[in-house]
């Protein structure tokens, strides 16, 4: 990176002073005399200045931005690249970014005036429709890359009452949309930007790009549905102790409730926010003027009735403060909205273009490896309706006996007396029916849901259940539950190798009794199963909820409705989920009629975890686990849990062992498993899970070789690490990850000056790197540090004190960076300098080994 240029010339400009830095480049303040006129500078630094094809990006990007020409968006004037300095002249705008003004607003407890907030992200939301009119889209939308024009001079006071005038006066292009540095062309972005790797900023980053996918409009409008939260709320709305953590969360983790926050905030301001940042692009604004005209709609009406003041009243409910934090958040005074009920029950099937809903990752972001068992809850299949007994076609009797729905059953009922108790489950101590003996049909029922109870039929004989309805039939041919009855069992027992036979049982029990509750089960189940395209597969969910409203007592029709919403909803994993209030109501209302019902409790666990219902999640898991100690998923989840929301190590270990045991070739298991060693100073140990990973992966995914190198990185195997990252970068070139890994290896060789371009390029794609220094550096991001080691070893020391520095204030906790620059601060004769950062090394020592390199290097101090 650069020495301070200020007092330099560069060009036509005589550079004043530096005002920040970036990931990229640095900005000063500069003076143009020829058109007496002060600009802002952005200067890319030197190291990256001489990558050829980084500086014709940044040249592309440049003239790209200066297309742009917009009251909203800062304009570019100049671009110019000499003697190895490259830099972009653009309009100096005399204000603050909006980030100081929320952190302002945060420390005094004050939020913004509604109409304020609409005017704010009305105004970018013209710039990004605009810019995206263009093909250029911003990727890095946040507070820190918007101002606010100022009328005053550049130099004065701006205290928090000067900061509150401006605020209120904001006029129609006093918002301004800085920093493209990190846009691109859109039509060009595939050809430009590396696999894997992710340009933004975490709190502010949409779930599609956290995962490293090609992003466009949508992306933008997400980050700047961030920001509205944020000025809305006071806070944003995911918040974790490493960006990695914060990346996950985009894309798993349920938005906050608003007005759980906020109970003042009007309902049509809310459905905007939640449409804004929707997990899905598909279900957000398509463009950012649509997404601008909504928030003015919705917020014009108060404009009327509001005063902008930020004058704090008790009359509006305060958002509720951050866990830990005893800060009382006011708002301003305005006219109160109530808000819009919930739906109260679930509606018909999903459109057809959301029913493909992505079903949630089963690893680490595809940068690194399959690891599923790190980063996200992985998706339970229910291969069975009941653990250890199933839950059938019944309803409550009475005095809590289970009937069998026939019409002769129920009236037997009545005449318990005259009834007989049949088992209608394989498993000692299963479910129980009162049918009348001298029914036939009810008693074929009890005896074939006793053979048959679930699919599969777990612990019972298809063929015999098969046996006893077709006898049934030979003397009962048109009862339509007999008919309905055998459908279903040939959806359970082998739905693709009987869909004929179930459609025509199904046919034939309609058109004797279109009423037949189990019939429209059936069909569901048949058509969830053998659907050829997701518009016909939706509607299976019209057929479950037609069998509970005929038959509110059939069980199975619950969690089959249940098990359709956790795979197909499209809001299932939004905050407030219509849908995942649903499976949570279904399901619980299946167990509270069988407790013992393990895909139930397994499912609603699914439920609670994304909700964020921790305890809830593993109380469910605990009790499935109780019913069925080899329930693989369940065993995962609790490790997840156990890892990242109870803070035992040990006991999560041993549920990935146990997973392990149970089914070897289950690759989130070995992930996590392996992940757990690593993390807690086995590596050696998981070279077993990684090679058992690489033996499991597909041959053009490299993601467990490169974890593999990075196992040998950390067991001083350089050479074997370096062979990993060879074979992985055979099958996917650009792998940031494996560039990053090759860096490592040529440093631990002595071939820093061979390493540096590889640990450039990784510095510069830190956030496709998280998944990493989750495991390999306990959450701190080292590629920085690494590339300070390596122009260290190379004699560019004037290049490595800018990335330590940095490096030490991003991480002040983390033993490294000090230990680094104390190397930096001794080769340079800051002996006092080098002196201090070992001893913030050793207070930051957290283990034995750490400790052990501290002190080595203290020794070779003077």
């Amino acid at each position: 990176m650069s020495d301070d240029l200020s007092g330099r010339t560069l060009g036509r400009y005589h550079v004043l002073e530096r005002l920040g830095r970036g990931g990229m480049a640095e900005v000063y303040r500069a003076y143009q005399p020829s058109l007496d006129r002060y600009v802002a500078i952005k200067v890319i630094y030197p190291h990256l200045a001489s990558d050829p094809a980084l500086l014709e990006r940044f040249g592309r990007e440049a003239r790209a931005v200066a297309a742009l020409h917009h009251p909203n968006i800062v304009q570019v004037h100049d671009f110019d690249a000499q003697a190895g300095t490259a830099f972009m002249a653009m309009e100096f705008i005399s204000g603050p970014t909006l980030k100081a003004a929320i952190q302002s607003l945060h420390r005094r407890g004050v939020l913004l005036p509604l109409p304020l907030v609409g005017q704010i992200i009305g105004q970018l939301a013209d710039a990004l429709g605009y810019a995206h009119e263009q093909r250029v889209i911003h990727r890095d939308v946040k507070p820190a890359n918007v101002l606010i024009r100022r009328r005053g001079p550049a130099d004065a006071p701006l205290g928090d009452a000067e900061l509150d005038a401006l605020l209120l006066g904001i006029g129609p292009t006093s918002v301004v949309l800085t920093d493209f540095g990190v846009a691109r062309i859109i039509k060009d972005s595939v050809e430009h930007t590396a696999a894997g790797t992710i340009l933004g900023s975490p709190a502010y980053m949409s779930p599609e790009q956290g995962r490293g996918e090609r992003v466009g409009a949508a992306s933008d409008i997400y980050s700047l549905g961030i920001v509205l939260y944020e000025l809305l709320m006071g806070q944003v709305p995911f918040d974790a102790d490493t960006p990695f953590a914060i990346v996950i969360k985009h894309s798993t983790a349920p938005l906050p409730p608003p007005r759980s926050l906020r109970p003042d905030l009007p309902a049509p301001i809310e459905q905007v926010l939640l449409k804004a940042l929707a997990k899905d692009p598909a279900d957000r604004f398509q463009e950012a003027a649509a997404f601008g005209a909504a928030l003015r709609e919705a917020t014009g009406a108060m404009a009327q009735t509001s005063t902008l003041s930020l004058t704090p009243t008790p009359a509006v409910p305060a958002p509720a403060p951050a866990p830990g934090s005893s800060r009382e958040t006011r708002v301003i005074e305005m006219t109160e909205m109530r808000p819009t009920p919930p739906p109260a029950q679930v509606q018909g099937a999903p459109q057809q273009e959301k029913l493909a809903m992505p079903r949630r990752r089963s690893c680490l972001r595809t940068a690194l490896i399959t690891l599923g068992a790190l980063t996200v809850i992985a998706l339970i299949t229910i291969g069975a309706f009941v653990a250890g007994g199933a839950l059938v076609f019944r309803g409550l009797g009475q005095a809590g006996a289970l009937v069998v729905p026939t019409e002769l059953s129920v009236q037997a009922t009545a005449a318990a007396a005259e009834g007989t108790v049949f088992p209608i489950s394989p498993q000692p101590g299963g479910p129980t029916a009162t049918v009348n003996i001298g029914d036939p049909v009810a008693v074929a029922m009890a005896e074939g849901r006793a053979a048959c109870a679930g699919p599969g039929c777990p612990g019972g004989s298809a063929s015999g259940a098969l046996e006893i309805y077709n006898q049934a039939l030979t003397q009962q041919p048109d009862s339509a539950d007999l008919l309905a009855a055998r459908a279903q069992l040939y959806v359970w027992w082998d739905v693709y190798s009987y869909a004929d036979q179930a459609r025509a049982d199904i046919a034939a029990a309609l058109d004797s009794d279109d009423d037949t509750a189990v019939a429209y089960l059936a069909r569901g189940g048949l058509i969830w199963a053998t659907a050829e395209d997701d518009a016909a597969r939706g509607a299976a969910l019209d057929d479950f909820n037609k069998a509970i409203k005929l038959d509110p007592g059939l069980t199975a029709a619950y969690l089959e409705r249940a098990r359709f919403l956790f795979s197909y909803a499209p809001d299932f994993y939004d905050a407030r989920s219509a849908s995942r209030n649903q499976v949570i109501a279904d399901t619980s209302e299946v167990i509270a009629r069988e407790p013992t019902s393990g895909d139930a409790l397994n499912l609603r666990a699914e439920a609670y975890y994304v909700a964020s219902l921790i305890d809830a999640a593993m109380a469910d898991t605990n009790a499935a686990l109780a019913i069925n100690a080899g329930d693989v998923q369940a065993l995962i989840r609790r490790a997840e849990m156990y890892r990242y929301h109870y803070d035992q190590p040990d006991a999560a270990m041993k549920d990935f062992a146990a997973a392990i045991a149970l089914d070897p070739k289950n690759v989130d298991a070995r992930a996590g498993h392996a992940a757990m060693l690593v993390s807690t100073g086995n590596p050696k140990a998981a070279l077993a899970d990684a090679d058992a990973m690489i033996d499991l992966a597909e041959s053009s995914d490299p993601s467990a070789t490169i974890f593999h190198g990075f196992i040998m990185l950390t067991l001083r195997r350089a050479p074997e690490a370096a062979q990993d990252f060879a074979r992985a970068l055979e099958a996917r070139p650009d792998d940031i990850s494996a560039r990053y890994g090759r860096g490592l290896a040529l440093l631990a060789q002595n071939q820093a000056a061979e390493a540096i371009p590889d640990l450039e390029a990784a510095a510069q794609s830190q956030d496709a790197l998280y998944s990493l220094y989750e495991v390999f550096s306990h959450g701190h991001p080292s590629a920085g540090v690494s590339l300070a080691k390596a122009y260290l070893a190379a004699g560019r020391q004037g290049e490595a004190a800018p990335l330590l520095n940095a490096a030490v204030e991003e991480s002040p906790d983390w033993y490294l960076p000090y230990l680094v620059r104390a190397r930096y601060r001794r080769a340079t004769g800051d002996l006092s300098g080098a002196r201090a950062d070992l001893r913030s090394a050793a207070a930051n020592a957290a283990s034995a080994a750490e400790r052990a390199e501290v002190e080595q290097e203290q020794s070779h101090q003077p």
